[in-house]
């Protein structure tokens, strides 16, 4: 069963990411914060700029699934992103709503979905681009415990259920691929 449910996992093609990325239609949108941080997209539209500490390069938010306070690094893209946008701020929020007044309200990811519409991505989820975050840090040697404070999930195991097949997977594949290595003796002649 584990291994059916680690097929079953849709992650994004390296294509489908960077066609994302490089979408110059998202760069001062909600999702803009989301597709560089992975946080969930109602909490990038409530963000003000006081929970954003550009001198540590860190945002504070909020958590609402799991009701706790959290933190998440941002990379040098989303920093300067969020450096040019602030330029022309004319409200507390990072993401204000219609006519400057208050918060963007974001229901049923429409916002998101139009984004992937304009890159040219298709058959894409919001679920799936987190997936795709969380199996790229594993893939390359991230610790799980960091993968579940970059999530936000309140307890490791989350993680761990979510993934463990993934980073079992991975880990047979780099083991394998041994085998397909020149084998060379690394013998030491002892006198």
């Amino acid at each position: 069963r584990k291994w059916e449910n680690w097929k079953q996992m849709n992650t994004w093609s390296k294509n489908q990411v960077r066609q994302y990325v490089r979408c110059r239609g998202c760069s001062s949108k909600p999702e803009s914060v989301f597709k560089l941080t992975r946080i969930c997209i109602g909490e990038a539209s409530v963000l003000k700029w006081d929970d954003i500490d550009f001198e540590n390069n860190v945002i504070y938010l909020y958590r609402t699934k799991v009701n706790n306070e959290d933190f998440i690094p941002m990379t040098k893209r989303l920093r300067n992103t969020l450096v040019e946008r602030q330029k022309n701020a004319e409200n507390e929020y990072v993401f204000p709503g219609r006519y400057g007044k208050g918060h963007k309200t974001i229901r049923n990811n429409r916002a998101l979905e139009a984004a992937f519409k304009r890159a040219g991505v298709e058959g894409v989820s919001t679920h799936n681009a987190r997936k795709t975050f969380a199996t790229r840090l594993l893939s390359r040697g991230a610790a799980i415990t960091d993968v579940q404070h970059l999530l936000g999930h309140a307890s490791v195991k989350t993680t761990e259920r979510a993934y463990a097949a993934f980073v079992k997977n991975e880990r047979f594949k780099k083991t394998i691929d041994l085998l397909d290595q020149e084998s060379k003796p690394n013998l030491k002649v002892v006198k």
